[in-house]
């Protein structure tokens, strides 16, 4: 929360327009913090319907839908897993043995394919929005994904084998051995703890 104030103090320099935020309460809470230090409203993108719909972030309807800043979704199973857990690792590396083959998945995970069309997705409503200044506050590995695709899509899309192995090095898929989730403590220690 002290870094979201920082955050929010620095913001209150520029002119920010809307905050768009991913539903998760980590999000919501840091987004909340620079909506209230600079005024702008603080909007949750999510699906409705058959499109992205904004809702006020403290709409109690959030849970019941989508967020398209989520965090990347992993294999449910991982759910409650500890990350040394033998059977963690094996559902891990047989979703990333699958995550570059366009239609296959481990099991409910997105793999590459799915993340590069969320992206695009993220891209596409962006750039719809008319504000002039939007600060988006979403998580660390959707965030690598949508620089990558921002990146890959100036170059090309995932065409080649050279080019998904450069997208899927840049991203990092195996973003459960990250130094971020490597850490002992109980609360990050758990695969599918809220951010």
């Amino acid at each position: 929360m002290e870094d979201a104030r920082r955050l929010a103090e620095r913001l209150t320099a520029l002119t920010v327009d809307v905050i768009v935020s991913s539903s998760y309460l980590r999000a919501r809470s840091t987004a909340g913090a620079i909506a209230e230090a600079t005024g702008a409203s603080h909007i949750v993108p999510v699906w409705k319907g058959s499109s992205w719909v904004d809702l006020p972030a403290n709409d109690p309807e959030l849970r019941n839908h989508v967020s398209l800043l989520r965090e990347i979704d992993i294999p449910s199973e991982l759910q409650g897993l500890r990350f040394d857990d033998p059977r963690a690792r094996e559902i891990q590396h047989a979703a990333v043995a699958l995550a570059d083959q366009p239609d296959r998945h481990y099991s409910d995970e997105e793999n590459l394919y799915d993340l590069w069309r969320r992206a695009e997705e993220m891209r596409r409503y962006l750039e719809s929005r008319t504000e002039r200044l939007i600060v988006v506050v979403a998580h660390g590995g959707i965030n690598k994904i949508w620089l990558a695709h921002l990146m890959f899509t100036a170059v090309a899309g995932l065409d080649t084998p050279t080019q998904l192995a450069a997208y899927r090095g840049f991203t990092r898929l195996g973003w459960w051995t990250t130094p971020e989730f490597s850490h002992s403590d109980s609360a990050r220690s758990r695969v599918g703890c809220g951010s």
